[in-house]
């Protein structure tokens, strides 16, 4: 079960804040871009696989983006404002917590997404 403190947690270690609201919402940064990669199907999957207060980052009603783990990555060191190195390992501390705690979930999605994508949901 993926819980929303592993996922803070995952994210205040690697960018060194506290955990609560900027942890917060660095995964939720993590999560709305990997949604982003989804088709709606499976964004509705990803966002009843996570606990409530991060189910709104999966939300979204854009096309589909057709990018890869780069795009992905470069997206959210852009908003996060990380450098490329920062922002891949970052984007894999979140990823891995929801392949550790949900791997159906995981399992489920990795088919619609850009195979090297699938790296991402590896620990770092």
């Amino acid at each position: 079960m993926i819980t929303h403190e592993r996922l803070i947690a995952e994210a205040a270690d690697e960018v060194r804040v506290t955990r609560g609201a900027d942890a917060g919402h660095v995964a939720r940064i993590v999560l709305a871009e990997l949604a982003l990669h989804l088709e709606i199907p499976q964004r509705r999957l990803l966002q009843r696989a996570l606990p409530a207060a991060d189910r709104d980052a999966a939300y979204a009603t854009v096309p589909r983006s057709t990018g890869g783990a780069a795009e992905l990555v470069r997206e959210v060191g852009r908003h996060l404002e990380l450098q490329p190195e920062r922002a891949r390992h970052l984007t894999r501390r979140v990823l891995s917590a929801i392949a550790d705690s949900d791997p159906d979930l995981v399992a489920a999605l990795r088919p619609h997404l850009s195979p090297d994508i699938d790296d991402l949901f590896a620990a770092p």
